[in-house]
C-alpha cells in the first residue's frame, strides 16, 4: 500500500528558559566579544557525522565559506558554531578556518538547556539533516537545513521559518528506516550544495523585518 505523509504542521510547543539560563548564556555570548547591538547566526556542521552518517554531511569548508560571507555581507550579525563535546577539536578547527573574531565556537560549552536558550537568542541558524535543526522547531529561530540522502517529505524540522535546500536527485532518499539507514552510496552528491544556494536563503531570511534585530 502506498504511503503518503500527514500534513505538515509546525510545532506549537515553545522552550521556555529560566532567568538562571538566560544569564549564563548572555555571559558566555559577552565573554566572547559579543554586544547586544549584534544578531546571532548559528552554524551547525554536525562534524560527528564523519562517523555517524557520513553521507549527510557539508564539508566544513562550505561552512566556513558561508561563515565568511556572513560576516562580510551583515557587519551587525556574530557567528557562533554549535557542536558537541565531542566535536570540540574539529569546530574549533572550522572556527580558525574562518578566522575572524566575529566567529567563535560554542562546541562543549554549553548544556542541551543552553544550548536550546541560546536558540531563542539567535536570529537563524544553518545545518545539515541533525537533530539540532529539530531541536530549534522550539524555538522562533529560522533555520536553513540541508537534506541530501534523505526525504525532506518526511524529516524536514517544523519549525516557524523552515528553508530546506534539497537537490532532488533521482538517487535520493537512498536509506531510510526500512533500510537500516544503509546506502551503497560512495559519493554523497546529494549533498553537492553550493554555498551560493544556502546564502541566497541566509541573505533573504536576514533582510527579513522579523530577523531585523535579536528575538
Amino acid at each position: 500500500m502506498d504511503f503518503a505523509p500527514p500534513p505538515e504542521g509546525r510545532i506549537q510547543d515553545r522552550f521556555r528558559p529560566t532567568a538562571g539560563e538566560l544569564a549564563a548564556v548572555e555571559k558566555l555570548l559577552v565573554s566572547s566579544g559579543w554586544n547586544a547591538g549584534e544578531r546571532i547566526v548559528l552554524l551547525n556542521a554536525n562534524t560527528s557525522d564523519r562517523e555517524l552518517i557520513p553521507l549527510r554531511r557539508w564539508s566544513e569548508e562550505r561552512y566556513a565559506e558561508v561563515a565568511r560571507r556572513v560576516l562580510e555581507e551583515f557587519p551587525d550579525v556574530r557567528v557562533v558554531l554549535t557542536g558537541s563535546p565531542r566535536e570540540v577539536a574539529d569546530v574549533g578547527a572550522l572556527e580558525r578556518r574562518v578566522g575572524s573574531p566575529r566567529c567563535v565556537s560554542f562546541a562543549g560549552k554549553t548544556s542541551f538547556r543552553e544550548l536550546l536558550t541560546l536558540y531563542t537568542q539567535a536570529a537563524l541558524m544553518v545545518t545539515n539533516d541533525s537533530g539540532p535543526g529539530h531541536f530549534a522547531a522550539l524555538t522562533d529561530m529560522a533555520i536553513v537545513v540541508l537534506v541530501g540522502p534523505e526525504s525532506p517529505q518526511l524529516w524536514r524540522p517544523l519549525g516557524r521559518d523552515v528553508r530546506v535546500v534539497y537537490r532532488g536527485l533521482a538517487c535520493s532518499p537512498c536509506f531510510s528506516v526500512y533500510n537500516g539507514r544503509t546506502s551503497g552510496c560512495v559519493r554523497n552528491i546529494c549533498m553537492d550544495i553550493s554555498p551560493d544556494e544556502v546564502m541566497r536563503h541566509v541573505r533573504e531570511l536576514l533582510r527579513e523585518p522579523n530577523l531585523s534585530k535579536q528575538p
